[in-house]
Formats: C-alpha cells, structure tokens, sequence
C-alpha cells in the first residue's frame, strides 16, 4: 500500500473443503485496488499475485478460472467494458508456485 512495500491489505472469503479454485478473486481483487486507490490517490500500475499450493495437474484451471476472474477487477475498476479488447492500465504479474507433493 506503500513506496516501500512495507502496508499491506489484507481480504479472506471462505471456501468449500477441498476447493481448490479460487472463486471470490474478482470481489477481493476489487476491494484491495480501491483500497489502494483510498490510500494513494492512483490505483497502482504494477500488481503481483503470488499464488501458492498449485500442483501440476491445475495450473492450466487456475489460468483459465483465476486470471479471468482478476483482469474482470481491473476493467471493473477502471469501468472497462468487458468485452474491450483494449490494454488493461494495471500490469500483472501471476506467479504459479507448485504444490509440494510427497
């Protein structure tokens, strides 16, 4: 939430047991770039999703479910039509870090 990345915000939505799938993105994705906005002015140009416990046989569902679900934020923030096909004004960066198995 700051120049030193040193504030953050912080959302949680409970999920079914077993859901592995993010389905609440879009609403917390939304809270924490207003909130960002609240604090700074500006929505940030820069974001980095750092998304943990992902094993192999999902990261192809959590491209295709996730992703969707963070980009519709941004153009809901940005009131983009969804069916834009102009560039998004926040870069995204997704890290997938696998599941570690044993």
């Amino acid at each position: 939430m700051n120049k030193r990345s040193t504030q953050y915000w912080s959302g949680a939505k409970i999920q079914d047991e077993g859901q592995e799938i993010g389905n609440s993105l879009e609403d917390l994705m939304v809270q924490a770039l207003t909130e960002f906005k609240k604090k700074n002015t500006v929505f940030p140009s820069n974001v980095v999703i750092y998304r943990d416990g992902v094993g192999d046989s999902q990261r192809k569902a959590v491209l295709l479910y996730e992703l969707p679900q963070l980009q519709a934020a941004i153009r809901k923030v940005h009131e983009i039509d969804a069916n834009s096909t102009e560039e998004l004004p926040i870069k995204m960066l997704v890290c997938l870090v696998n599941k570690r198995v044993s």
